[in-house]
């Protein structure tokens, strides 16, 4: 059991091994089984590391019947760095709409804050 805090500590951990950025952001990644010689293929259950407009550096997914779906991954939005932490998703599917919307949400706001911004420089002009 853990909080989105613990989280999101973890991600941060996590991303300092570049291994473990390179195998949670690969779409699939086969290995060969020493055994049988088989090779086994899994592939990431991310979809969004398949999507150009998400740069992922680190991701992963998961279930537990207390948490429900989870997502945890750290990207960039607008050039800024994110951790996204979501547990308790109501669907399978919900927590890349979730991401989605998250991801819509910052962009808006910076661009309304970049707006403001530059109309109180172009008061703090007109006043000079």
């Amino acid at each position: 059991v853990s909080t989105a805090q613990e989280l999101m500590q973890l991600v941060k951990a996590a991303s300092e091994y570049p291994v473990i950025q390179q195998y949670t952001t690969q779409t699939r990644h086969s290995i060969t089984d020493l055994k049988s010689g088989r090779e086994i293929t899994f592939g990431n259950t991310n979809r969004l590391v398949r999507k150009v407009s998400w740069p992922i550096s680190l991701s992963k997914t998961g279930f537990t019947k207390d948490a429900g779906n989870c997502l945890v991954m750290q990207t960039k939005i607008n050039a800024r760095p994110v951790i996204i932490v979501l547990l308790e998703s109501w669907g399978k599917l919900s927590k890349y709409g979730d991401s989605n919307r998250i991801k819509k949400w910052l962009t808006k706001t910076e661009r309304l804050v970049m707006k403001e911004t530059r109309r109180q420089s172009a008061l703090v002009s007109n006043i000079r």
